[in-house]
């Protein structure tokens, strides 16, 4: 009898320890993607105030008082570049149309894992795809960025409208265009970004006003219809070309 009691005790013991006893076996770590998806997005502003189409209430440098009705410009070939120079190319032409907020993001897919000090890109088309090559998606002429009377894309536009110095109402257009006007902006990134297998978003501002104000101040009062069309009008592609390295601010990356 003591033998069974025993035996009965023995028992139980082993199974309270076997159900105590911890799993040991860990699961396998699961594997870091080797890429991510990088979306660029573009916030577009007057001095820190959002762009309301139609109204006249920004103020440039010169003082001039303005509206803005039509504001588009061309993003293209943005480059993810490492600290040894070397890049990833998005191959993209991306037209930002500040009145259609799903136009304002710049999707990069499939990003290396990498750490990435900065980012160029383009304002307009280089000069083979300026003239030649399809018009598809965003360079469509029904997007109203291509002339009809030339062969060729406008790279940035602006229109509305201003008060000049009578204070009348004033029509104001900017056609900033031609091989001439095709403009590299380089962007380093203080805090680099870094693509570990998670997506990513890098987020940008562009200032109108800088536009109009680094290196040279633009007064609307003399320089309120430019459309990129005669050699009168290069001083004020040149100066805009200039302008455009200090309009992009990197605003976070996320």
């Amino acid at each position: 009898m003591n033998f069974i009691k025993i035996t009965c005790l023995a028992f139980i013991a082993f199974v309270s320890l076997t159900a105590c006893k911890k799993k040991t076996t860990e699961e396998p770590a699961k594997a870091i993607p080797s890429t991510a998806n990088v979306d660029l997005l573009f916030s577009n502003e007057v001095d820190g105030q959002p762009i309301e189409f139609g109204k006249m209430q920004y103020t440039n440098a010169a003082g001039n008082m303005y509206q803005i009705d039509l504001l588009k410009y061309y993003v293209t070939n943005v480059k993810l570049v490492r600290a040894d120079s070397t890049f990833v190319s998005l191959e993209n032409y991306d037209l930002i149309n500040a009145a259609d907020l799903s136009t304002c993001v710049i999707n990069g897919l499939n990003i290396p894992n990498g750490t990435y000090t900065k980012i160029v890109f383009n304002i307009g088309l280089p000069q083979d795809r300026n003239h030649t090559g399809a018009q598809d998606g965003d360079l469509e002429p029904a997007k109203g960025m291509i002339w009809d009377w030339n062969t060729g894309y406008v790279f940035f536009k602006h229109e509305g409208k201003f008060k000049n110095s009578t204070n009348q109402t004033k029509s104001l257009v900017f056609h900033f265009a031609t091989d001439r006007a095709f403009t590299i902006v380089e962007m380093p990134l203080t805090a680099p970004l870094v693509v570990n297998g998670v997506d990513k978003k890098v987020l940008f501002k562009f200032n109108l006003n800088k536009l109009y104000t680094t290196p040279t101040n633009v007064d609307f009062n003399v320089d309120y219809n430019r459309q990129s069309s005669s050699n009168q009008d290069f001083p004020w592609m040149d100066n805009l070309k200039l302008s455009f390295y200090d309009a992009f601010i990197l605003d976070r990356i996320e």
